[in-house]
């Protein structure tokens, strides 16, 4: 991961609660509560907790007397989930936690608009992280075992184009490789290209998350 795909700041935290959550992370959110309250932990720690959708279902799903320490690496992205759940079980911290059809059209489109420099941000982590085989190598490699990977199938739903071209080019950290003054003109380009692939109207198209589960 290079430096740039970590910075999740200015705008971005907003765009990326209002576009890419429910593009992208709401089912998994739902999913993956499901299954930790399955568990009746009593304490959870949450990495990459974004804008906080996880912690939102969490929240609701888990015991009163269940601790969740919720941590990402972007003190912007915790501001955001902190205004939206207020809730003395969670305690938010400052912490680095060391196959989409909508990223690849908009990545393709981005590369044309850019020739001598393309924007690469969808190919690399978090969206180039899928080799089952290797995930399963690092976990296993980082002290773990009885690891278990399961694939879930879901499918992402947006109103219009324009809605995952906003979450990809203004939600996420492929802004900082947009020129600024040129931000407006690519996310037009993405829509455009969404357009052509899925129609004008309300698109979708495929998701897969592997949920990995293991024991330490």
């Amino acid at each position: 991961m290079v430096a740039q795909d970590k910075v999740f700041a200015g705008s971005i935290p907003y765009m990326y609660e209002r576009y890419f959550v429910p593009l992208i992370f709401e089912p998994y959110a739902r999913d993956l509560a499901t299954r930790v309250a399955l568990a009746d932990p009593h304490r959870v720690l949450e990495t990459a907790a974004g804008t906080g959708v996880l912690t939102r279902h969490l929240a609701r799903r888990l015991p009163s007397q269940t601790r969740l320490v919720a941590t990402d690496l972007n003190e912007p992205m915790l501001a955001v989930a902190a205004a939206k759940l207020h809730d003395d079980r969670i305690e938010w911290r400052h912490a680095d936690a060391l196959a989409l059809p909508f990223a690849d059209v908009i990545t393709q489109a981005l590369a044309k608009m850019f020739p001598l420099d393309p924007p690469r941000f969808l190919a690399r982590t978090p969206h180039g992280y899928h080799d089952v085989e290797a995930i399963e190598q690092h976990v296993t490699a980082a002290g773990f075992s009885s690891v278990s990977i399961e694939s879930v199938d879901d499918v992402s739903r947006a109103d219009s184009p324009t809605d995952p071209a906003v979450a990809y080019c203004q939600g996420s950290p492929l802004c900082n490789e947009i020129e600024p003054e040129r931000l407006v003109e690519a996310t037009h380009v993405a829509a455009t290209a969404l357009a052509e692939r899925f129609g004008t109207g309300a698109v979708e198209g495929k998701i897969r998350a592997h949920v990995v589960t293991a024991v330490r």
